[in-house]
């Protein structure tokens, strides 16, 4: 099972599982990943599987 772990803010230590299905990251509640942190803008990024078929995963930035 993949897991995001939190490195630095107010859920530094948090541990996330990752899911085989794309994630926003961000402060809005739409994201699937909520981060109560005002240096992460509102949805700030995507998760999702490696498009290679790896098994890893990719991050991508929302431009928010």
């Amino acid at each position: 099972m993949a897991k995001l772990v939190v490195l630095e803010g107010p859920n530094r230590g948090a541990v996330i599982r990752l899911l085989p299905e794309p994630a926003r990251l961000g402060r809005d509640g739409a994201a699937e990943i909520v981060l109560p942190d005002e240096g992460v803008s509102r949805l700030h990024a995507e998760v999702r599987p490696d498009a290679a078929g790896g098994g890893g995963f990719e991050v991508r930035d929302l431009g928010s």
